[in-house]
């Protein structure tokens, strides 16, 4: 094992690197070239007494360890790509301030199952290099800022989630990651759209969006755990049809659009376990566009947990976990449902909940419970037209509105806590009434 720095053939640093030309190599920082071509068992530096020129790449290159940091020349990959077998700590550290160019193609072989591989380095987004971890059963830890992010071959464990994404992300199969408070961030400031797929694995970290003009869509179904979020800064967030099971949604301040599809979103967290509201739009509403397609929230949790719309526009909203759901703001729904009894929904106080339709129900002996957020201050639903039938629900505080009928009829098992306005809780028709509508209307004498 040795050290090789680059150095170039001239004192400016521009040469080229393949498997025989050793005057480009030196092995001392800033010193004389003529060292042997580094190999797979060698450590590569690029460092500020490299030069400043141009590195074109001539070969598929290895190395053992490859270290960029205090470089500012240029490495052109052209077609080709570098390499490295080896595991360790820090086996990348690409640095910030060198132009890489062409394929920049950087790829792991390890195929070994012990250990750890760290790979970093703060490259902007013009400069990120493309990683590909193609083997292996160990750790991966990353800091790293990389432009596609592919794991096809891995088998092993992601810990440290990777900083920055620019681009694509490809997930392998059998690979599984780590439970921890880091993240990957996927940011761009290109307008093109780029994909993430999953490949199954649960992420066991947050993924937020933070590209300006960048957008990114899924190409399978999306898992994180119940609690880690999903959180919208910039940019746009596709699920493209797919079904998104997540611990929550967070926003952040920027200008950010959630395309929410035809598929179901599984919200699985709880307000405890977020510090927050589990679906928390309002934290930063300002520059949020909402697109809800003919999604389903499904509200999961057997705990408490908060539906925070930000007065936008959804399209079904489920209670379908045992704690109780309550809603914020000035929201729309085509509808309301619930897929669990008994379960509470808490609807905002001195505040208006528009929908389209209302397919709430419990059953005999597990109502559903439809409560204002402020005891004896009551909330207001709203629906525009047709009759709103609602069966075994427990009602207190709530008016209801918009032009429709609201019928919670006691023969339908539903009942009246008190403070409600604008309900019908009279006795369904019969059979009986009806037949005797009809009789009545026969035998009436008509005039000629």
């Amino acid at each position: 094992m040795a050290n090789r720095y680059w150095t170039g053939a001239v004192n400016g640093g521009t040469g080229t690197w393949d498997t025989s030309n050793t005057a480009n190599w030196s092995a001392t920082s800033g010193g004389a070239g003529g060292a042997s071509v580094p190999t797979s068992s060698d450590d590569v530096f690029f460092d500020a007494n490299s030069g400043a020129g141009v590195c074109t790449l001539g070969a598929n290159v290895v190395f053992r360890i490859g270290n960029f940091t205090g470089y500012t020349g240029t490495v052109d990959f052209s077609t080709f790509k570098m390499s490295t077998a080896h595991n360790g700590t820090t086996i990348l550290n690409t640095g910030s301030t060198a132009t890489l160019l062409g394929s920049k193609r950087i790829e792991f072989t390890y195929s070994g199952s012990t250990g750890s591989r760290d790979i970093t380095g703060l490259m902007p987004e013009a400069n990120a290099p493309d990683i590909y971890v193609t083997a292996g059963s160990d750790t991966i830890t990353g800091g790293i800022r990389c432009r596609n992010l592919d794991f096809t071959g891995f088998s092993g464990k992601l810990t440290g989630a990777f900083q920055y994404v620019f681009g694509d992300l490809i997930m392998s199969p059998t690979m599984t990651t780590n439970s921890g408070t880091s993240q990957i961030i996927f940011a761009s400031t290109n307008a093109t759209t780029r994909t993430i797929t999953s490949n199954g694995v649960t992420f066991n970290f947050e993924l937020h969006f933070d590209g300006v003009a960048g957008s990114w869509s899924l190409q399978d179904d999306l898992t994180l755990s119940s609690i880690r979020r999903v959180r919208s800064i910039n940019g746009t967030f596709d699920a493209n049809n797919k079904n998104v099971t997540i611990g929550g949604y967070r926003t952040q301040a920027g200008t950010k659009t959630l395309n929410m599809g035809s598929g179901i979103w599984t919200v699985t967290g709880d307000n405890a376990g977020l510090g927050t509201a589990t679906w928390n739009a309002n934290a930063a509403a300002t520059g949020l566009t909402i697109i809800p397609g003919t999604s389903t929230i499904t509200m999961t949790s057997a705990n408490a947990k908060t539906f925070e719309g930000a007065g936008r526009t959804y399209n079904v909203l489920n209670q379908g976990g045992a704690g109780t759901l309550t809603i914020t703001g000035a929201n729309t729904f085509a509808n309301i449902t619930n897929t669990v009894q008994p379960a509470t929904i808490t609807f905002p106080a001195s505040t208006t909940t528009t929908v389209s339709a209302f397919g709430v129900s419990g059953t005999s002996g597990n109502l559903i419970t439809l409560n204002s957020s402020t005891s004896g201050t009551r909330a207001t639903l709203s629906d525009s037209s047709g009759v709103v039938s609602v069966s075994f629900c427990d009602i207190k505080d709530l008016n209801a509105t918009g032009g429709a009928t609201w019928a919670a009829y006691i023969d339908n098992g539903n009942v009246d806590s008190g403070n409600n306005l604008n309900w019908d809780f009279g006795g369904t028709p019969t059979v009986t009434t009806e037949l005797t509508y009809r009789l009545r209307s026969f035998t009436t004498p008509r005039r000629f």
